[in-house]
């Protein structure tokens, strides 16, 4: 069986790192790479590495998933995500898209409304999923341990300096320049399952 073949959407910001990535697995031979694109021009050098993987840049997302890749990793600002998570997987692609994975919670109910139904998988770039706190919970809640489970909250906290949210335009103020915080409360979503 051949490796599955990957295509990138957004290659600055942490798109940067995923391509990073797919270079250090194609190397692997553990990808093949179909090939990326961004709504700016490539920069300095991007074009070389992508032709040394033997990949494309495409003009833009649509054009891109004609090329039938497997895997779609989606790294553009969030408000962009709906689209183009949903666009990936009707083409039967299995997504990552970066976090946060929408701006409205009905963009998320698109996105796994979508991979529902195109029977295809969609994960969420969070660092915190290889965590052996989050199997310890699924224990606990799987063996009975914590009752009848009615409702689930959660509240991520990480400090940033104002370097975070200079690196590139939205990363975790969905295009906000407006002046943050980095000592504000962290505000909490839940939703009753």
């Amino acid at each position: 069986m051949s490796p599955p073949r990957v295509a990138l959407v957004g290659t600055g910001g942490y798109g940067a790192v995923h391509f990073d990535n797919i270079e250090r697995l194609v190397g692997a031979g553990g990808l093949r790479f179909a090939g990326c694109t961004d709504l700016r021009p490539p920069g300095p050098g991007l074009l070389q590495r992508v032709a040394g993987l033997g990949g494309t840049f495409f003009e833009d997302y649509e054009t891109l998933l004609k090329a039938a890749p497997d895997v779609v990793v989606v790294a553009t600002p969030p408000h962009r995500h709906r689209d183009m998570v949903c666009a990936a997987l009707a083409a039967g692609a299995h997504v990552l898209v970066e976090k946060p994975p929408a701006v409205e919670l009905a963009d998320l109910d698109a996105m796994t409304a979508a991979a529902t139904a195109a029977g295809r998988l969609c994960q969420v770039g969070f660092q915190s999923l290889g965590s052996a706190a989050l199997a310890r919970l699924r224990e606990l809640m799987d063996g009975g341990e914590l009752g009848e489970v009615t409702h689930i909250g959660a509240t991520g906290c990480w400090a940033r300096a104002d370097a975070y949210y200079a690196r590139a335009p939205g990363p975790g103020a969905v295009g906000s320049t407006a002046p943050r915080s980095t000592t504000a409360p962290c505000p909490t979503r839940s939703r009753t399952p």
